[in-house]
């Protein structure tokens, strides 16, 4: 389950199980009174229904989720979602853009390609996510949307909503940096190949499986899962430089 305040104070989170979001009035937060009732529900058409899971043939869905992972909001207030089935079937980020409504449908999808299409090697490890469970914003004179690829073990930094391509020109926008990984092409754990049995110790420069992270002031605090530890990556010239503190 992820939890996330938007600026007026509401409560949103996800609720994996059920398919959906779910917001909580910052008035009702503030009483004395419960339980707390949602107020508005993202990811199925009301309160009572239930549709079904969102799978590879269906990936361009806006308006239903395989499992939401990980919420986030962007300094302008759009609703960022991951939503990821657990396997390399549905990986993706839908963006949905206020004023939030029960039902909607998002305006944009990351991480996607639109069927029937065959992108070239270079764009896919550039779009292409694997289980992604954490978003996070760099505000800024050029500022980028985080992206925890976990699955690839790599963090990925893309454009702001405002400079993605039109969708009909790129139906989801490319990364424009790769952390954790020499490059787009690696995907393993500590900068290893995708699917090596050996894994290499890690480093300054190096994740494995990310799980969680939050972007403060020009730096960047990385749950490191699988190497058991927390690292600090400072944020110079558009990129991350190798931890300073772990």
């Amino acid at each position: 389950i992820s939890l996330a305040f938007d600026s007026a104070g509401n409560l949103w989170t996800t609720d994996p199980g059920n398919r959906r979001v779910l917001r909580f009035k910052a008035a009702d937060l503030a009483g004395t009174v419960g339980p707390l009732t949602a107020d508005l529900e993202i990811g199925q058409l009301d309160f009572t229904s239930n549709l079904g899971v969102v799978t590879a043939t269906t990936n361009t869905l806006t308006n239903a989720f395989a499992v939401p992972q990980a919420i986030a909001f962007d300094p302008s207030g759009r609703l960022y979602v991951a939503d990821s089935d657990g396997t390399r079937s549905v990986n993706r980020i839908l963006v949905f853009l206020p004023a939030f409504s029960n039902g909607m449908s998002a305006t944009r999808i990351m991480g996607v390609f639109p069927p029937g299409t065959q992108p070239a090697q270079s764009d896919q490890n550039k779009t292409l996510l694997y289980l992604p469970s954490g978003i996070f914003f760099i505000k800024g004179a050029s500022p980028k949307v985080g992206v925890l690829d976990s699955g690839f073990s790599r963090i990925l930094l893309f454009d702001s909503f405002e400079n993605w391509p039109d969708a009909g020109t790129s139906y989801s926008p490319e990364a424009t940096a790769v952390t954790g990984q020499l490059n787009f092409t690696l995907g393993g754990p500590n900068a290893s190949l995708a699917g090596s049995t050996y894994v290499p110790a890690p480093t300054g420069s190096t994740v494995n499986v990310p799980g969680a992270a939050v972007f403060s002031g020009t730096e960047l605090y990385i749950a490191d899962t699988f190497n058991n530890r927390v690292i600090v990556m400072p944020f110079q010239s558009g990129a991350f430089g190798a931890a300073t503190r772990v």
